[in-house]
């Protein structure tokens, strides 16, 4: 038997993660997706289609392209909170004692819970918005009886032609990156969840917080070391503009999609190997 992964035992662990948290978890976290989801969508759309009456600028079509752009922040946002349970199986002494003793390896068992937490959540997010948009239809169309509120368009997500500013993405390059970027961030508080067992959103951000100000302070302390003034080095970054954005602005972007999808690999990977000294170490 293959001790490091087999596809039969890998299912039996993803079906018991499942089983074991849809009743206490799951419902509770998918109300909350659910209930959000709800507040943001009817908010927004009753405050644009109150202005659309009075005014000719605004169309539904702006509302549709706002919708997406602010179910797509929520999406961010909330897969950042559900990245930071990674380690929620193991937050205590007996849950931790129960789940290192499972028969299955750590791969199967971290893979498992990435998958929940990643494809999983996609899954559940558009379930979510799916109904949640269907309650904003019906109470907006009770609120304005006159117009006719359609669902939100999701083929207005990315382009896959041309330019177009009526997409969210206009363009599919724009959405790759997005995607990664995201992708790195929720990494990061994967990461996160291996280091501190409680409060982890919060101290995984505080510690982002706290890295990022010494890392801008160590940037601005160099800049002031090779250049008398802040104008100097602005002129630098002009002349690099120019050379790299106008001239290859697509290399650029696809350079900074391969950036930002190593990290996120390079996280997750030093995740799992922290989820494997579970074995040996107590998490705090």
């Amino acid at each position: 038997m293959n001790n490091i992964f087999d596809i039969r035992r890998f299912g039996l662990v993803l079906g018991k993660d499942l089983q074991e948290n849809w009743k206490r978890r799951s419902i509770v976290q998918f109300a909350g997706l659910f209930g959000g989801l709800v507040v943001i969508l009817i908010m927004n759309s009753m405050e644009y289609l109150s202005d659309m009456q009075h005014s000719s600028y605004y169309s539904l079509e702006m509302l549709n392209l706002q919708l997406l752009r602010m179910a797509f922040i929520y999406l961010a946002v909330f897969g950042v909170l559900m990245a930071s349970t990674l380690m929620e199986p193991m937050n205590s002494k007996t849950k931790r004692i129960t789940y290192l003793t499972l028969p299955a390896s750590n791969v199967e068992k971290f893979l498992s819970r990435w998958l929940i937490l990643t494809v999983g959540y996609t899954l559940a997010f558009f379930v979510a918005l799916w109904v949640a948009d269907a309650f904003r239809v019906v109470v907006c169309s009770i609120k304005y009886p006159d117009l006719d509120v359609p669902f939100m368009d999701l083929s207005k997500l990315v382009s896959v032609g041309e330019y177009d500013h009526s997409y969210l993405f206009p363009e599919m390059i724009l959405f790759w990156l997005c995607l990664t970027f995201c992708l790195f961030i929720q990494s990061l508080f994967i990461l996160g969840s291996t280091f501190w067992q409680k409060s982890t959103f919060l101290k995984t951000f505080a510690t982002g917080v706290v890295i990022s100000g010494l890392f801008l302070f160590i940037c601005n302390l160099t800049i002031q070391l090779f250049y008398e003034d802040y104008n100097q080095f602005g002129n630098v970054i002009n002349s690099f503009d120019t050379i790299v954005f106008l001239q290859d602005k697509d290399g650029a972007v696809c350079l900074a999609i391969g950036i930002l999808a190593f990290l996120a690999l390079f996280n997750w990977t030093l995740a799992f190997f922290r989820f494997k000294e579970s074995e040996i170490i107590k998490r705090w």
